[in-house]
């Protein structure tokens, strides 16, 4: 361990005013009678500097208030007003107590003084409030931009662009600040294994798909980016491929996997979806001015998505209990990543352009029969992240790096959603309905009487139960016209009801026409 310099090895006393001298912040009055000079408390301007100058403790604005942040060389790191009392406490107890001669007179150090004295007015000065005569930290963080990204290693800065990448030493980043929670503690050695990654290997399984497989790793390079244009951004929702069962939804396919991954590359605050409220406005509270992206795990099927409409355009506001709220710009909020074992409604066009859909297949969901089985590590032959070695580790980090570069040519790759419809149909209307208007032969612009198929299947499916209605009727009839991408159109002559579909056979939206 480095020897720790006390105040006497660092500084000299020095007249400050008539009888009064410091050694740093520490000040000393001059008796009459004795001719000695005894301590008698502290400087609070002189202590401000010694905290910022020699303890690396800053103030960063932040909208109307701020933040005190640990710097040291760029690297800054939130702190609490307890971490910079503690440190300064430990530079008083290196003191020792003992008598100096300066010019003629005497300095009297007393060691026990000095602490009870901190003691007594350390609850003054060390709370957010008092602390905002430290010196302001006014340098810029260094952030990606719409040409490239940087992420963040043991050994240095990598910068990504269409161009290819490079690893930056930190010693060349001038005048830049970089969140320490940002630095992965692995030195990189890029490009130098030419194997494929195990993650490469469960996002080919996962996507199911050479077509999809491309657009998995255009979301994860969009993910990483840690830059957005506020009329382009999206969040990004994770779904299983497979026609969910409503009241057993299933999972398993590894979408928590592919959240844990970004985690790696990316600060993430993560937020248990089941108990995600929108009215709560401190539902963002653990998010901190670090935070890259938000993952909101397992969100209820009933979800509104318009309540992030305002955050992906104008920007995240985040409100703690008993703080004061602030908001991330709208090109710095971090990314916002759902994941739900059954689809929510997307209805509009809004809705549609700021979500970009994943569907995972059942590559791994498949092999699960009993339930305690663990498809991931029985193909890949260990545990993801926690069993991996150090150049397993460097294959990963190289393949997400290239998703990087990937994203920068392509962008997000325009594909639409699998089994969306058919997931939504399902959660819109019943189970029973699903798979008795699949087994139906309708065809648009063809006229169909209404009781030949509301009264037979309300017969077989709910008897002379009043649970469905003839209203409820028509609502399901019009969400599975949606699905179709028809029009349900009903009407009623000479006291008979008629139904038809409007639309075109192939109207049901392709791969190729993608909403985002």
């Amino acid at each position: 361990m480095s020897h720790q310099l006390s105040l006497r090895e660092q500084f000299a006393f020095e007249p400050t005013e008539y009888n009064t001298i410091q050694l740093s912040f520490l000040k000393f009055q001059k008796t009459k009678k004795e001719n000695q000079y005894f301590f008698t408390g502290f400087n609070r301007h002189t202590l401000s500097m010694f905290l910022s100058y020699k303890l690396g403790y800053h103030r960063i604005l932040k909208e109307d208030s701020y933040i005190i942040v640990k710097y040291n060389n760029g690297i800054v790191e939130e702190a609490p007003p307890y971490r910079a009392k503690n440190e300064l406490l430990e530079v008083l107890e290196r003191l020792e107590t003992e008598c100096i001669e300066f010019d003629g007179a005497q300095i009297n150090i007393n060691k026990d003084a000095i602490l009870e004295k901190f003691a007594n007015v350390q609850s003054q000065y060390f709370t957010s409030g008092s602390l905002d005569i430290l010196k302001e930290l006014k340098k810029e963080f260094l952030r990606d931009t719409t040409d490239h990204s940087f992420f963040y290693f043991k050994n240095g800065v990598v910068k990504t662009s269409s161009n290819g990448q490079e690893l930056i030493p930190f010693e060349k980043i001038k005048n830049k600040l970089i969140w320490k929670s940002w630095i992965n503690d692995h030195e990189i050695q890029l490009d130098q294994f030419t194997d494929h990654s195990m993650f490469e290997k469960f996002i080919s399984n996962v996507s199911g798909s050479d077509k999809w497989n491309q657009a998995f790793i255009s979301a994860i390079g969009y993910i990483l980016a840690n830059f957005h244009l506020a009329s382009k951004n999206q969040a990004i929702i994770l779904y299983d491929e497979s026609i969910t069962d409503i009241n057993n939804p299933s999972g398993g396919t590894g979408k928590g996997i592919f959240a844990k991954a970004l985690s790696y590359l990316r600060q993430q605050v993560v937020i248990d979806g089941k108990k995600f409220d929108p009215n709560s406005k401190f539902v963002f509270q653990n998010v901190t001015e670090d935070t890259q992206m938000v993952v909101i795990d397992d969100v209820k099927p009933h979800m509104d998505f318009k309540f992030f409409h305002s955050i992906l355009s104008e920007g995240l506001t985040v409100e703690g209990k008993n703080q004061t709220s602030w908001k991330f710009s709208a090109d710095k909020t971090p990314k916002i990543i759902i994941s739900s074992n059954s689809v929510f409604s997307n209805k509009g066009t809004t809705n549609k352009r700021r979500q970009y859909i994943l569907e995972f297949s059942d590559f791994y969901s498949s092999k699960i029969i009993t339930g305690v089985e663990t498809p991931v590590k029985d193909h890949h032959g260990c545990m993801f992240f926690q069993e991996w070695d150090q150049k397993e580790w460097n294959r990963f980090y190289n393949f997400m790096i290239s998703c990087s570069r990937s994203y920068f040519k392509t962008g997000l790759i325009a594909i639409g959603p699998k089994n969306l419809s058919e997931n939504l149909l399902l959660i819109q209307t019943h189970e029973d309905f699903y798979s008795w208007v699949n087994d139906q032969d309708f065809k648009v612009e063809t006229t169909y009487l209404r009781d030949d198929y509301f009264l037979p299947f309300k017969q077989e499916y709910f008897g002379d139960s009043n649970e469905l209605s003839v209203r409820k009727f028509n609502k399901w009839m019009k969400a599975f016209s949606e699905s179709k991408g028809w029009v349900y159109n009903s009407s009623r002559s000479n006291s008979i009801n008629y139904f038809v579909f409007n639309g075109t056979e192939n109207s049901k939206q392709d791969d190729d026409e993608c909403p985002f």
